[in-house]
């Protein structure tokens, strides 16, 4: 039960090796996505699962992005090490 998200993970993240891009933060990425995707679902128990499923899946990606977002504006205008940023923020 707990491989599937790990394996979403380290596909995601074998492209950003790939690239040369170090993550070192995607186990909190995935949490807050997560996280505020349970969050949509119990706010939205009801309407439709129709609308709240894909709903939630969207709003939940958009949060992991949000939280990726963090250490690659440090990154790109601190020229701060993504590595580090990730790291540190895993224990936010």
């Amino acid at each position: 039960m707990a491989a599937t998200p790990l394996l979403l993970v380290s596909q995601g993240l074998a492209i950003s090796f790939t690239a040369k891009v170090w993550n070192i933060g995607a186990e909190g990425q995935i949490y807050m996505g997560g996280l505020v995707a349970a969050w949509i679902a119990l706010m939205l128990k009801g309407f439709p699962g129709y609308l709240v499923i894909p709903l939630a899946i969207i709003l939940g990606a958009l949060a992991g992005m949000a939280w990726a977002f963090i250490p690659a504006v440090l990154r790109a205008y601190e020229n701060i090490n993504e590595i580090f940023t990730t790291l540190f923020m895993n224990y936010i």
